[in-house]
């Protein structure tokens, strides 16, 4: 919360972060913020846009549903909000049927690929999964790629390495996707962020970044987070210039080695089912974005924006991305 107070709670939002307490007790956290679109009054989740999941903090969500419902109402009335649009919320999210309960609608779907580590005690075991086309593609890759130099893998966890190996690989992710980074979340703000969570942040979500070198030379990065056995793979880039050898692929495998080594059982490669995600995944969450209008502004703005025009931009971004990374590695 700190680091993102520091970093992210920009343009106007502000927190609003709701605390529910049974006999003393702190039973729900529901962490929100209200930003202002178009003067429009919007309750989202706090940790936009570096969250990549939303939802309530909750000890049982079966016995506390009525809770959730009672804390989004408050929610809505204290601050005022025009709409409530709750972003990347899983289906078995705590917070997934008061929203429907409440009359939110999922206003667009994706699908969060994941590995299930659970059964694997060696990458191998994970590798067996997988086509044999996808098992010799990945050995001809990394075959081609060490006749190039020597290929190392380092995994940092939080301190000041991991937070400069966050820093250039932020800035990597900018310069690959150039001007389409412009209709992203990836700017400086994030870079900021993971910089803040790798070198100050405490609590029991750790960082972890890891870089795939050649020759010393990084060509790969990952930047991650670890919750106990869950790890989530939140951005991932690699040098255009080796794109024929897939290193970004062999990032992902070997940090799911690592995380294999260290006892992980979920490796989330996050939304979308991207192509590249699912030809590694053995399994996919579905993922909604939820859109309730409470005023005659918020019902104008969901028509328009989160309706239309949102999907259009994300169409939008999704092309320019595409051909920026094509003319890259044209050149």
């Amino acid at each position: 919360c700190t680091a993102y107070r520091r970093s992210l709670l920009t343009g106007g939002q502000r927190l609003a972060v709701v605390v529910a307490r049974q006999h003393g007790r702190i039973s729900l956290i529901l962490p929100m913020a209200v930003a202002r679109n178009a003067g429009v009054k919007t309750l989202q989740w706090m940790g936009l846009p570096a969250s990549q999941y939303g939802d309530v903090i909750v000890k049982d969500p079966e016995v506390s549903r009525d809770l959730i419902l009672a804390a989004l109402a408050f929610a809505i009335r204290e601050t005022g909000a025009d709409m409530l649009w709750v972003r990347k919320v899983r289906d078995d999210a705590a917070i997934s049927p008061a929203l429907q309960q409440l009359g939110a609608k999922a206003v667009s779907e994706s699908a969060a690929p994941f590995v299930d580590l659970s059964s694997c005690s060696t990458v191998d075991d994970h590798m067996r999964r997988l086509s044999s086309n996808a098992r010799k593609q990945s050995r001809r890759r990394r075959r081609r790629l060490e006749e190039q130099g020597k290929v190392e893998f380092t995994w940092y966890g939080r301190g000041e390495a991991a937070a400069a190996a966050a820093v250039k690989a932020m800035r990597l992710k900018r310069e690959t996707l150039g001007q389409a980074s412009r209709l992203t979340a990836v700017d400086a703000c994030l870079e900021d962020f993971f910089a803040s969570v790798c070198r100050d942040g405490a609590g029991p979500v750790e960082p972890a970044v890891s870089v795939l070198t050649l020759d010393r030379e990084p060509i790969a990065y990952e930047i991650g987070l670890v919750h106990g056995s869950y790890y989530v793979a939140h951005i991932g880039v690699y040098d255009p210039s080796l794109g024929q050898h897939s290193p970004g692929t062999l990032q992902i495998f070997e940090t799911i080695a690592a995380c294999i080594g260290q006892g992980i059982r979920t490796y989330d490669l996050l939304a979308p089912a991207d192509n590249y995600k699912m030809s590694i995944a053995n399994d996919v969450m579905r993922v909604c974005d939820y859109a309730l209008a409470v005023s005659s502004i918020g019902t104008l703005y969901k028509r328009s924006v989160v309706d239309v025009g949102v999907p259009l931009l994300t169409q939008l971004r999704n092309q320019s991305v595409r051909l920026m990374r094509n003319r890259i590695q044209q050149s």
